[in-house]
């Protein structure tokens, strides 16, 4: 039970009045000291006297950082400028998209808005909607049949957090001509040092897009900084699909972000407990259950008879309701962030209340 997973940590009543929202998927613990600092340097300093860089330095910093050639880099106004310019650079009108469902929904939106014929293969909850050999195979005879122009895979996956082995982004990337967009807005958490990241395949596969932002595990959501790496000959396509470049402010704190390796460390740490702490409360449950064996602070989980979306909001818990969407129409799943240990233990009280009514 709760009391046996909390060690020290002081128990936590919670009243049907308190407001716990569990919809933020960004880094709990926010962004690192030293980048807090420069953030209130240039919030009560005037502009004139920022200090000044670019573009250039940046991608010289990201090359520095993850072992690759600026031609590689394609910057852009957060990752959702990068998700809507991706289909922009590589489909044709009714050319096919396979999309991996469930995921991030601005993925199929973005197909949708250059006219891409979208397929979408689901993963299914009787495998916790984890990358199977059978769904493995499904996307390569998919790919076979439909000849699509972008194959896009989230890993670490939002909502359900699940992870695409690297090995299988390998077999997937040589055994198709399309191009692989693989999603990592969640990577560093999980992989610090990026030694399972995609990116490693990228000198060995022409037909690979990785997509980071510094919006999750880096905490700095406002500052909007996406990054995609690729062939130079792809970085070239998504550049001319560019129409702003990104603010002096956001690159400044952009540039610390990288430089705190040690914060991104304790981040992963960090939320590896909390994930493990809040996994095992859940297996005590009877009647709430995950629903995927996340490796992050995302995830999603239901009630076995009754929707636990409203049950949550009537004690106070808001989550994000998730019956609707690609992949996981009526199943009554939430999707959850994951935040501090007094919070996910408040979270764990509201959901033992309900598990044993």
């Amino acid at each position: 039970m709760i009391e046996k997973l909390q060690q020290s940590t002081t128990h936590v009543e919670v009243e049907s009045t308190t407001l716990l929202d569990f919809t933020m998927l960004d880094n709990p613990f926010g962004c690192g000291p030293h980048v807090s600092q420069l953030e209130g340097f240039l919030k009560n300093t005037k502009p004139e006297k920022h200090p000044q860089t670019s573009e250039a330095i940046f991608k010289k910093q990201i090359s520095d950082w993850l072992s690759i050639n600026s031609s590689m880099i394609t910057l852009g106004i957060g990752s959702d400028e990068l998700i809507t310019n991706i289909p922009k650079a590589i489909l044709q009108p009714d050319q096919a998209g396979i999309i991996i469902t469930p995921t991030f929904y601005r993925l199929i939106e973005a197909v949708e808005q250059v006219g891409g014929n979208i397929i979408q293969i689901t993963a299914t909850p009787e495998n916790q909607f984890a990358c199977t050999p059978s769904l493995i195979e499904q996307i390569l005879n998919t790919t076979q049949k439909a000849n699509p122009a972008l194959i896009w895979l989230c890993t670490p996956n939002n909502p359900t957090g699940v992870v695409f082995p690297l090995e299988t982004i390998q077999y997937i990337a040589q055994n198709t001509e399309a191009i692989l967009v693989v999603d990592e807005a969640y990577q560093e958490m999980i992989d610090p040092f990026n030694q399972s990241s995609a990116i490693q395949l990228l000198t060995s596969h022409r037909n690979i897009i990785v997509t980071k932002t510094l919006s999750k595990t880096f905490g700095l959501p406002k500052a909007r900084v996406g990054i995609a790496l690729s062939h130079p000959h792809i970085a070239l396509a998504l550049q001319k699909q560019r129409t702003k470049q990104l603010p002096n402010n956001s690159l400044l704190l952009a540039e610390e972000a990288l430089l705190d390796i040690d914060w991104l460390v304790k981040t992963s740490q960090t939320i590896t407990i909390e994930r493990s702490f809040f996994d095992q409360a859940i297996k005590d449950l009877t009647q709430i259950k995950l629903g995927s064996d996340s490796q992050i602070n995302v995830c999603i989980l239901r009630h076995q008879t009754s929707n636990l979306h409203e049950l949550l909001e009537k004690q106070g818990v808001i989550t994000t309701d998730y019956n609707q969407n690609n992949g996981l129409e009526e199943m009554k799943f939430v999707r959850l962030g994951l935040r501090s240990r007094t919070e996910n233990l408040m979270l764990i009280e509201v959901l033992q209340q309900i598990d044993s009514t």
